[in-house]
């Protein structure tokens, strides 16, 4: 599976500045995922690839975006829900 976010930035428009960090969270809040990710080209989507099987057991989660090169920046958090077809 696939997450994309386009022209993803972090609240207030402050760029990714070198790595990311990721944690994807179910709807109860428990971590799910999580890791590091090189931060995207500028004007690129951001692109996380997660095994299917870590998406399982609802169809609402989080993804909390952390810049690795500036961690006191406030994380941008994400919320989306998945539906089988």
């Amino acid at each position: 599976m696939s997450v994309s976010f386009d022209n993803a930035q972090f609240p207030g428009g402050a760029q990714f500045d070198g790595g990311i960090r990721y944690e994807l969270a179910g709807a109860d809040g428990k971590a799910i995922a999580s890791g590091t990710a090189p931060a995207p080209a500028s004007g690129a989507p951001l692109l996380l690839m997660l095994p299917a099987t870590t998406l399982t057991g609802t169809d609402q989660f989080a993804l909390t975006l952390n810049n690795a090169g500036a961690p006191g920046l406030t994380p941008a958090t994400y919320r989306f829900r998945l539906r089988a077809p």
